[in-house]
């Protein structure tokens, strides 16, 4: 009779890095740092580590005096007597000379050490739970390359009708009470919390070349929490919404205005296409003209039809993102679009 033994090896679980990338927010950004210090890091019971490892703040040339905020709050914590604390977690602030939301999180994959890697936007109010969340998702799905956050708004003043009506834009994200695996091939999961597994962006190329233009600075331009999703997704790896990890995304009055809200517009319409020809492995210059001369249609139709006050701009300004967006994607394949409507 032969007697067997089995060495039963620990399993090692990821550890977290949270990057909040950062463009002249001031004493706001604050509330949100203070928000994300807090949240509960579990420890690992095989190795007695902290799993949330830091956070970064990667500061994409602030010129508010964010750097003396954010050095001063380093300073206080490293004196104060929780530094010594095993849920203690480190901050760190990096300075990120290339402009634009892109390059201040190619930074954070850069100046991380940790398998997995989160997003949190400068104006987001995290719930002490979401780390643990996040992690648990990540620990029942090894195939997760990409977590999604319940976003939720929270209005500082109002909220306007407006507001309310174009909540989709203001990076509002619920779905559902229960975990999803999202596979839509042109839905993604907003970037004001998200978290990554590094060997699935790695898998997706992005950190190599981005396709869709971001934020940079003031403009509105918007696309890449889309294009991460579906490269990711398309790299073979999953992409999950967790409704256990919640974050408040704080929306100023400034935000619920008609021009705010018609910039915002342009620049969604603008992305729109690019996202469709990402999802779309088949695309061409004919599919690609058919969609164009859909969006001069809807966008005549609502210069035309469209005399509500409030929703006219935003209509059109998203409308007109969209044909302006379908003529960038038929130069990407190579031909000359037709003539405007």
């Amino acid at each position: 009779m032969i007697a067997l033994s089995f060495t039963f090896m620990p399993i090692a679980r990821e550890r977290l890095t949270i990057g909040v990338c950062t463009y002249n927010r001031g004493p706001q950004l604050l509330d949100t740092l203070r928000s994300i210090l807090a949240i509960r890091s579990p420890i690992d019971p095989e190795t007695n580590q902290r799993r949330i490892a830091e956070v970064l703040v990667i500061d994409n040339n602030c010129t508010d005096g964010t750097a003396q905020l954010v050095d001063s709050l380093i300073a206080s914590r490293a004196a104060s007597a929780a530094a010594s604390s095993p849920a203690f977690i480190p901050l760190r602030r990096v300075v990120e000379q290339r402009q634009g939301l892109a390059q201040a999180r190619r930074r954070v994959f850069a100046e991380a050490t940790t398998e997995l890697i989160a997003f949190l936007d400068d104006d987001v109010i995290a719930d002490q739970a979401w780390g643990e969340s996040i992690l648990a998702r990540f620990d029942a799905a090894p195939r997760a390359g990409v977590v999604g956050s319940r976003v939720r708004l929270s209005f500082q003043s109002g909220p306007t009708p407006l507001a309310l009506r174009y909540r989709s834009f203001l990076a509002e994200q619920e779905m559902g009470t229960q975990p999803l695996n999202v596979t839509d091939a042109t839905k993604a999961l907003v970037g004001a919390a998200m978290a990554l597994r590094r060997k699935a962006v790695e898998d997706s190329g992005w950190l190599g070349r981005q396709l869709m233009p971001d934020r940079q600075g003031l403009a509105l331009s918007s696309g890449g929490d889309n294009e991460l999703c579906i490269r990711v997704r398309r790299s073979g790896w999953e992409t999950w919404y967790e409704p256990a990890a919640i974050v408040d995304h704080l929306i100023p009055a400034s935000r619920q205005t008609r021009e705010y809200l018609a910039r915002l517009a342009a620049g969604i319409g603008l992305s729109i296409p690019h996202i469709k020809l990402l999802a779309n492995p088949d695309a061409n210059a004919y599919w690609a003209t058919c969609q164009l001369r859909a969006a001069q249609t809807r966008y005549v139709r609502t210069l035309l039809l469209e005399w509500r006050s409030q929703l006219r701009p935003i209509r059109l300004a998203e409308h007109e993102g969209r044909v302006e967006g379908w003529r960038s994607v038929i130069e990407t394949l190579g031909t000359t679009p037709p003539a405007t409507t």
